[in-house]
């Protein structure tokens, strides 16, 4: 006899389900081109060459926080800089509350303690960029209700 979980359904539904709306992200997250490792608040610079198609900037979040139901996500704010041929060519604030779409292996919350190992997408319009060496500054910092950051890395990927 099959096992049941909450409400009489099928436990193999509770993984299915999650499982066939994780995979379509996994093919639109994006070729990884760069990443500015951060392990904790401060700031990181890399360089890449920027792909013809076009970045987009995701987050790597991993740690715990406290906050409420609506606190799904570890608050996070980035402040980024773009430069090219020794100029600045665009900068952006983001934070993970404006993230468009996540993939987790881990993400809950018990009364109010949430932990997570996710992938954010962030909206954050980047800058026109011309073929060519980039480099990219960023400062992570996170919010004050974060008790422990693991990684909060930023990741830029190909659109």
């Amino acid at each position: 006899m099959p096992r049941r979980g909450i409400g009489g359904s099928l436990t193999a539904h509770a993984l299915l389900v999650p499982l066939a709306v994780a995979l379509p992200l996994l093919g639109c997250r994006g070729k990884l081109v760069a990443t500015a490792e951060l392990h904790a608040a401060g700031s990181a610079t890399v360089h890449f060459t920027m792909p013809s198609n076009g970045l987009k900037i995701w987050a790597e979040l991993k740690g715990k926080w406290v906050g409420g139901p609506d606190d799904g996500m570890m608050p996070v704010t980035y402040a980024m800089s773009f430069r090219q041929h020794e100029k600045r060519v665009g900068q952006a604030v983001c934070g993970t509350a404006s993230s468009t779409g996540h993939l987790c292996s881990v993400l809950y919350n018990v009364f109010g303690h949430h932990t997570s190992d996710c992938e954010v997408e962030f909206p954050c319009a980047v800058p026109t960029l011309s073929p060519g060496d980039v480099e990219f500054l960023v400062e992570g910092t996170p919010a004050a209700s974060v008790t422990q950051v693991d990684d909060i890395s930023l990741l830029i990927r190909e659109k």
